[in-house]
């Protein structure tokens, strides 16, 4: 920062760490064949937000960190902190549901290793899921852990927050309370055998997906035929060819359909760097 001679701010979003545990561990630990409260053994002192906070003051050239609590829509809340309207897309990483997760486990070829996440948005962004959620792995004695040894922790996060995400984050017990996790049944962490009933829905949303996929393909191969059929040498088909032609490459990409997907790094929930006059988009979310 220093470098590039700017000032920055930090826009910092949390969320409980119970939570965040249990969707971390889906998104590394379950691909190192790691038990889950073994993982958040290892993971503990990662989880100590108040500490991530203090480590990005110190950043040299970081004029302010906002600290968030993880709304329902973070690119909404985003861009209202930026003062300017949110984009009307929809989620481009939504979680994947059990019946997807599972069948990774059980074809580990899909997603060797926790870098190889491009797939989920692969499948995040053609295949739609009604009420999907990430699995609960975490059992009580672990809930309990997690929130017995994130309480100093949280304590000092109130301090760093305004005034009225410092009432929501007290009030709940999500923050607080292990038995605010009691309810949730608890799955566990190895595959179980293939579900019929699942596969049978997953097999659905495939094919709808396949569908949909296909209709886009068809209609930019029908638009590159007739740009094919016109003068070649004007500059605005030239350009509007090749521009055609590498959207029609992410489309069969994208689906799977002609080449092999890439491996991609993603990292938690999500945290942004804002450096005047543009944003810059980091790796991590807390």
């Amino acid at each position: 920062l220093e470098q590039l001679g700017v000032d920055a701010e930090v826009v910092l979003y949390v969320r409980p760490q119970v939570a965040w545990c249990n969707s971390a561990w889906w998104q590394w630990g379950a691909w190192k064949d790691v038990p889950p409260q073994r993982w958040v053994r290892n993971q503990q002192q990662r989880v100590g937000w108040a500490d991530v906070v203090k480590g990005w003051q110190q950043v040299p050239g970081v004029s302010k960190v906002h600290v968030r609590l993880l709304p329902p829509d973070i690119v909404a809340d985003f861009c209202a902190l930026l003062g300017a309207a949110a984009p009307a897309t929809a989620a481009i990483n939504p979680s994947l549901p059990e019946a997807v997760l599972r069948v990774f486990q059980r074809h580990r070829w899909l997603r060797a290793t926790p870098d190889d996440s491009a797939i989920e948005f692969t499948i995040g962004r053609h295949l739609h899921f009604e009420g999907a959620g990430t699995p609960w792995v975490l059992d009580a004695d672990t809930c309990a852990r997690i929130v017995h040894e994130s309480h100093g922790s949280n304590l000092e996060l109130l301090e760093l927050l305004d005034d009225e995400s410092r009432a929501r984050m007290r009030d709940d017990p999500a923050w607080w309370s292990a038995q605010f996790y009691a309810g949730r049944g608890v799955q566990g962490w190895k595959p179980p055998p293939a579900n019929a009933a699942q596969s049978d829905q997953l097999a659905a949303a495939a094919l709808d997906a396949l569908f949909r996929v296909d209709t886009q393909l068809l209609k930019a191969q029908a638009r590159i035929r007739k740009l094919e059929a016109a003068p070649q040498t004007h500059p605005w088909i030239m350009s509007m060819r090749s521009l055609l032609a590498g959207m029609l490459e992410s489309i069969a990409g994208g689906a799977g359909l002609f080449r092999p997907r890439a491996a991609a790094r993603t990292e938690h929930a999500g945290e942004w760097l804002v450096l005047s006059p543009g944003l810059i988009p980091t790796t991590d979310i807390y």
